[in-house]
């Protein structure tokens, strides 16, 4: 007995915990209270509609506009605020929609640089296919792939029709 205790405890010490990961990702999620004890975010409509008006018009991720407007709350908090709130739900979501006219003007950016450029071209072939790739995932019925699904309804009374 004494020796399987000695086995286990070196394999124990042998083990290596995993390293750990260098990106520090905040999961926790605000209980009305933060950490030091500050209030939560002030949401507004105005601070709301600000938001889905900027992310619509401009074809970059949530980190990177929220780079560009620091007075915006953390992108955890945006997400929250996504959750609880479905009004401001509906708004993200129909401006990650809106989001696609903007890709597709990014896409002709980047052609327009491939042409003055032309060692770009493996970079700007793939830049084209994810802002393609994102568009067809926000706006399908605009810029997915298209597939048509031709269906023929036939009553009984049609079919009856046709026998006489």
């Amino acid at each position: 007995m004494a020796k399987e205790k000695t086995l286990i405890e070196k394999v124990k010490a042998k083990r290596k915990s995993p390293p750990k990961s260098p990106f520090k990702i905040n999961t926790e999620i605000s209980t009305g209270v933060g950490k030091d004890g500050a209030p939560p975010f002030p949401w507004t409509p105005e601070l709301e509609n600000e938001i889905a008006d900027y992310i619509s018009n401009n074809a970059m991720s949530l980190k990177r506009c929220k780079l560009n407007n620091p007075h915006w709350p953390e992108m955890n908090c945006i997400y929250e605020r996504i959750h609880k709130n479905p009004k401001f739900g509906e708004m993200y979501e129909l401006a990650k929609q809106n989001q696609t006219l903007a890709l597709n003007e990014e896409t002709l950016d980047v052609v327009h640089e491939i042409k003055s450029n032309p060692e770009l071209v493996p970079w700007g072939r793939e830049a084209i296919r994810q802002f393609n790739w994102q568009a067809a995932r926000l706006k399908p019925r605009r810029f997915g792939d298209k597939t048509f699904t031709e269906t023929t309804v036939i009553t009984q009374e049609d079919s009856l029709d046709k026998l006489k």
